[in-house]
């Protein structure tokens, strides 16, 4: 497009600039996104050891509980299935935990990619990311 006059010139940088500015509210939303998920991941670490420290904790309750003493059979059944239910739920939380960094792995990786798909397209259009033309 070729604008004609001043007006219609006007006209092309005034859009121009509210694309460039909903560009960079995209950026910011997006930048936003990616260090969230950063923190996630920072997070995430203590999450697993906790969730490693469970089972490991379930699993010496399961031996505990079938080692013969001086409970009845009935006692011992109710302990070692107590137990087996705490190492399933550790387990449980184990692989929940890792299925949200898979998840958040993703998200991130999408958000870079449009980050990336931006700035092409700003590099192709010549435009500055940090200027902020005042028209």
């Amino acid at each position: 497009m070729k604008p004609k006059d001043l007006q219609e010139l006007n006209q092309v940088l005034l859009r121009l600039k509210l694309n460039l500015q909903g560009l960079k509210s995209n950026i910011d939303f997006m930048a936003k996104d990616l260090f969230e998920a950063d923190d996630f991941t920072a997070r995430y670490w203590e999450k697993v050891t906790n969730s490693s420290y469970d089972e490991s904790e379930a699993h010496e309750q399961e031996i505990m509980s079938a080692s013969e003493g001086a409970m009845s059979k009935h006692v011992q059944n109710t302990a070692i299935n107590t137990a087996l239910s705490a190492k399933i739920m550790a387990k449980s939380r184990s692989d929940n935990l890792e299925y949200q960094k898979i998840d958040i792995a993703l998200k991130k990786d999408e958000a870079v990619e449009r980050l990336r798909s931006e700035e092409f397209y700003r590099q192709w259009l010549g435009v500055d990311g940090n200027d902020k033309a005042g028209i």
